[in-house]
């Protein structure tokens, strides 16, 4: 059989008989083979987030907010308050600002390069490996001078002239000069414009508000951060978990617990694993059989991971007589995976190990979500750099990797609603964050700052989509015969779906590109302006039971007349415009019989 001709599909105002209908709503499944998935399953899904109506949509792009020059990725990072992100490259760490796109350098002096950054409420915590630094703590600065009257700690302090306000944490006094550290910042203030506080104290501003670098000097250097905190931020009762810690890539350092101090972990005494009297509140250590990876928490419990194997353990309290003191619990070490990167949730806490993408049952007890994907999915990836972050807006739990390459260029993205599995390409982030709603991503290859989930390109590029849906044959003695392919789509004016049709013949031979069939767009670019509006999604936006579409439009080809043994489609696009598959009906019927071997 010779490759075909392209065919050019049309638009009809009805469908016609439902044969076959699918549209791999259950996301990609690479553990069965090809001709055996459901109508449900993909072979491959790119680019796509799946409702859990059966609508496949192709997801938003990248926006570019700010760049470094001259650097070849971040190794971490974090939303700090506002419009501020903190963030590490090398040896320094930097604040970009998303509104004006600068990014001010705090500290480019480190020993090591940065491995690790953790925000904790009006404060950010730095770490430059085991044989590191010590901790440093970023904070926000204010000088003044021509200073009236002493200002007090914990008290509000205000520009008179833009109404800017902040909490006052400490305050280095130099008589008429000083600076303030402060947080819970809102609004700006204004250089030469009058501050005072909540009781007597005043001044004038000297300058803007900047970040300065402190160490932390009763801490201990480390590669790995974790703060286990109340939901919302800084709670009293707080630890700072560090892993790989002081010297030792087995050990974690735990300090003692946050009583919501103006400057969190400050006294040597939270440092202290070797207090003369210890008690529920102060700091310890462990040591671990593995290379400390990844810290996360599951309900009260720390389980510390390894690349492979996972380590809980839990710090309680015992009581003799009238002295109570801390009790360290280490549970078992589960050597059947590790845990290398983690997110906890409200739906649970998720993670990334050499073989799989996880669900944290227990603390002894998981849930492999990522099976569909094939047994051999995750051999050639590198979990090194590996990010998580959860999108609440689109029930999604995203998990940034390095898959065939030095730098993290994939993301899984696990909808925990539906539960499908989709790959998203064209992100190379090492860093997936958000802030009180949005996410964003800070590139594995450059000094780029992304908004992700914005506008309908990536940087300026088309996505490229891929859905690749097996077409079943309708008997195992006969060939089947596909004759007509209907689709319900939501694709603009002009755009174009291309859809490749690869066959095994009869004669046992397989045809890539057997058939090239082409969807041309019918819905107006107008109602472009309307995506993502409020009644975007509703049953006359998508075409879904309920409704009447706006937006959808219905295509089909007739006589196509492919014989075949197995059938697969490849539907491909490359657009800087969004688009949504609804529904795929094949009209198949039956051939002739297959020349089948006796069994003996």
């Amino acid at each position: 059989m010779a490759r075909r001709q392209a065919t050019q599909f049309r638009q009809v105002n009805r469908g016609a008989k439902q044969s076959a209908s699918f549209g791999g709503i259950k996301g990609q499944n690479g553990n069965v083979l090809p001709q055996l998935l459901g109508a449900d399953q993909a072979i491959t899904k790119t680019n796509y987030i799946q409702d859990g109506q059966g609508v496949s949509e192709s997801r938003n792009g990248a926006k570019k907010l700010a760049e470094k020059a001259g650097i070849s990725g971040f190794t971490d990072g974090d939303w700090w308050f506002g419009d501020n992100f903190v963030v590490a490259y090398g040896t320094t760490v930097a604040v970009i600002n998303k509104a004006t796109g600068i990014t001010t350098e705090v500290k480019t002096d480190f020993t090591l390069d940065v491995t690790a950054i953790a925000v904790y409420g009006n404060y950010v915590f730095v770490a430059s490996g085991y044989r590191g630094d010590k901790l440093f703590r970023i904070g926000i600065a204010l000088d003044y001078d021509t200073q009236t009257g002493n200002f007090a700690t914990n008290l509000i302090l205000t520009d008179s002239t833009s109404g800017a306000t902040a909490r006052i944490f400490a305050d280095a006094d130099a008589g008429t000069t000083g600076t303030l550290t402060i947080g819970d910042v809102d609004n700006t203030f204004g250089d030469t414009n009058i501050i005072t506080d909540s009781a007597t104290g005043s001044a004038t501003v000297d300058g803007a508000l900047y970040f300065t670098a402190t160490e932390v000097s009763d801490s201990v250097p480390a590669k790995k951060l974790f703060i286990k905190t109340s939901e919302g931020g800084a709670k009293p009762g707080s630890r700072l978990v560090l892993g790989q810690a002081d010297g030792n890539k087995k050990q974690v350092v735990f300090t003692g617990v946050d009583e919501n101090a103006l400057i969190p972990w400050d006294t040597s005494t939270l440092w202290d694993t070797a207090p003369v009297t210890p008690s529920p509140e102060t700091a310890g250590f462990i040591i671990i059989a593995r290379d400390v990876e990844a810290i996360t928490s599951r309900g009260n419990s720390f389980i510390i991971g390894s690349k492979n194997s996972r380590t809980p353990f839990s710090i309680g309290s015992t009581t003799t007589g009238a002295t109570q003191v801390i009790d360290i619990q280490i549970g078992w070490e589960y050597k059947d995976h590790g845990l290398e990167a983690a997110i906890d949730t409200s739906h649970g806490t998720f993670y990334l190990e050499n073989g799989g993408f996880r669900k944290m049952i227990s603390t002894n007890k998981d849930e492999q979500l990522s099976d569909e994907l094939g047994s051999d999915y995750f051999d050639d990836i590198t979990l090194e750099n590996a990010s998580l972050v959860h999108d609440t807006k689109n029930n999604l739990i995203l998990a940034t990797y390095a898959k065939n390459s030095v730098s993290n260029n994939e993301t899984l993205a696990y909808n925990t609603k539906t539960k499908a599995i989709t790959i998203f390409k064209g992100w190379n982030f090492n860093v997936l964050l958000k802030d009180d709603s949005r996410i964003y991503g800070l590139s594995s290859i450059s000094g780029k700052l992304y908004k992700v989930f914005e506008g309908f390109e990536d940087d300026g590029k088309g996505i490229p989509t891929e859905l690749t849906l097996n077409v079943q044959n309708t008997s195992f003695i006969a060939t089947s015969v596909l004759n007509r392919l209907d689709f319900q789509a939501v694709l603009f004016e002009g755009e174009e779906l291309k859809i490749h049709i690869d066959i095994e013949e009869p004669q046992g031979g397989f045809i890539p590109d057997y058939d090239i069939l082409t969807i041309t767009g019918k819905t107006p670019t107008s109602q472009l302006l309307s995506w993502g509006s409020a009644s975007y999604g509703s049953a006359g936006w998508g075409g879904g039971a309920g409704g009447t579409s706006r937006l959808s439009r219905k295509y089909h080809t007739d006589d196509l007349n492919i014989e075949f043994v197995s059938a697969r489609l490849r539907i491909l696009s490359n657009l800087k415009t969004p688009h949504i598959l609804n529904t795929i009906i094949a009209q198949l019927e039956s051939g002739n019989p297959l020349n089948l071997n006796n069994i003996n």
